[in-house]
């Protein structure tokens, strides 16, 4: 399969400021109204996020035989807590950075389980250290030096992705979410289907008209 040579995207990675969200907390401060739980510890977003990565990635991981409460417990011995009643109260403990690393480990498997969604374009790409990115391409014309001009072809993911899972000795992620987009771009790197509506918003350096080769 053609691709082209590497070239940089110039984007960094978000900075994910730390603020507060409600996550179905016990009650709330009687002064500020912000979520705490049942101790009063105050639920902070990186939490929040964190927990509703864990929670994505066992809905997506079908098991008939266990219900989803049981799932929950499941994936959380597989990233070394006994249960997820355990999973929520480390997190009180934990610092930001620890948190986000927790979810980069979850967010990381659940993109190599999920599928695209069927009828919805999806370009390929692929992520290097350092920063560089080569794609699956169609050519678009000259820009006015002369310069060849290719963007990112729309892809079937929903076909093409089960495929490449079998043929690849590496994951094929599949990136839906900003968050996801970063940790894949900055720590995860390799091969990805990317939502074209995504990409288009965040990847514009690539997926614009100012993509020239």
């Amino acid at each position: 399969m053609p691709r082209e040579a590497p070239c940089c995207d110039g984007k960094h990675p978000h900075s994910l400021i730390m603020i507060f969200r409600r996550y179905r907390p016990s009650k709330q401060h009687a002064n500020t109204g912000i979520p705490v739980w049942a101790d009063g510890e105050i639920i902070m977003s990186a939490a929040f996020d964190c927990i509703n990565d864990l929670k994505y990635l066992s809905r997506i991981s079908k098991d008939d035989s266990l219900t989803y409460k049981q799932r929950l417990d499941q994936q959380c011995r597989q990233i070394n807590f006994n249960n997820f009643h355990h999973f929520e109260r480390a997190l009180l403990n934990l610092t930001d950075h620890e948190i986000r690393k927790i979810s980069s480990r979850i967010m990381r498997r659940a993109c190599t389980k999920i599928l695209p969604k069927p009828k919805v374009a999806y370009f390929e790409f692929i992520a290097e250290r350092g920063h560089s990115m080569s794609y699956y391409s169609y050519w678009t014309g000259w820009d006015e030096l002369g310069a060849e001009i290719r963007v990112p072809r729309p892809l079937n993911g929903f076909t093409s992705v089960p495929l490449l899972r079998v043929q690849h000795t590496t994951p094929v992620y599949v990136i839906e979410t900003e968050r996801q987009l970063v940790a894949w771009q900055y720590e995860w790197h390799g091969t990805a289907y990317v939502s074209a509506t995504l990409a288009r918003e965040h990847m514009k350096a690539l997926t614009g008209e100012e993509a020239v080769v």
